[in-house]
């Protein structure tokens, strides 16, 4: 397996995306995890304006110059079932699907959507024509869609685990459509890693890679961030001897791709009130520090299985 790593907060630190790329290829990677999950919230956006393809092939050569490429992709951000944000998130996942294509991108994540008070049927329901009005651009564009299991109790309230997940996955019923398995939401509903990797099977396409230390009761944790953490693997109580076990019986050809935040976790380093504090966050040298160590843990988990792809 090759390892990947997502959009951090060393890209936060230095706020420009191609110094991410060359300051976290120092760190040890060569592979990261394409974000378009936090810059194409808005019409606005660089990728949804008319110039977006030539965009998306300077880009290309950018990283490539760089030494760094794209195994995988996040969609844009948005809650599908919220009311007048349907069509838009459509459309900007589009966009996203052609941004892909150009960046030679297979996979691209998404997240399901759901509104409190609906029953499983209609979750279902609104997942299965969500995910088929992607479809077109998927089979125009050559791209694969995966479906992310949620674990906050916040969140849509269906596609926690496996059996849910195939269920969504097999009502689709498209060869474009797979599954992603992110290993702290899957923590938090304290299930299995290794069963649901084995359920999963073949239609385990993509892998977000993070650690907590599992479902903590509601009243105790008022911030959703105080249970989804985004550790680094082997920080927390995620089982990753189940994981690698789980990955190698099933055969998993895809990226071993991380998704940690700092020490200090992701949503507070865009909360207005905290600005300016000098602890508010690491240095960009401790950070970078940081994200060389993630990159020598990753490493020591897939050569304990033989797994390790440079």
């Amino acid at each position: 397996m090759k390892i990947s790593i997502a959009r951090s907060s060393v890209w936060t630190l230095l706020g420009d995306e191609f110094e991410f790329y060359r300051h976290i290829r120092e760190c040890g990677f060569r592979y990261v995890d394409y974000d378009l999950f936090s810059t194409m919230s808005s019409d606005d956006a660089p990728y949804m304006q008319d110039d977006w393809e030539k965009r998306a092939c300077d880009t290309r050569e950018k990283m490539e110059k760089l030494g760094v490429r794209a195994l995988i992709a996040h969609a844009p951000s948005g809650e599908p079932a919220a009311p007048g944000m349907t069509e838009k998130l459509i459309r900007h996942t589009i966009r996203a699907i052609e941004v892909c294509a150009v960046l030679g991108v297979e996979n691209i994540v998404y997240h399901p959507g759901g509104q409190m008070g609906m029953s499983r049927k209609e979750y279902m329901g609104f997942n299965i024509s969500y995910a088929r009005a992607l479809v077109p651009a998927l089979e125009k564009c050559g791209i694969t869609l995966l479906l992310e299991n949620v674990g906050r109790w916040d969140e849509a309230f269906y596609c926690h685990d496996a059996d849910e997940m195939l269920e969504l996955i097999c009502a689709v019923d498209h060869p474009l459509y797979h599954a992603c398995l992110d290993t702290g939401h899957l923590s938090l509903q304290d299930a299995n890693q290794y069963e649901t990797v084995m359920k999963l099977g073949a239609h385990l396409r993509g892998l977000h890679i993070q650690d907590n230390f599992g479902s903590l009761p509601v009243a105790s944790t008022n911030r959703m961030w105080r249970q989804d953490l985004h550790l680094p693997p082997l920080m927390g109580c995620v089982d990753f001897d189940e994981i690698m076990l789980g990955l190698k019986q099933t055969g998993y050809a895809g990226a071993f791709n991380l998704e940690p935040e700092s020490p200090r976790c992701g949503c507070l380093l865009y909360d207005d009130n905290e600005k300016g504090l000098p602890l508010h966050h690491m240095t960009l040298e401790l950070t970078l520090e940081y994200y060389s160590c993630i990159y020598d843990i990753a490493k020591h988990i897939l050569r304990t299985y033989d797994a390790l792809e440079e």
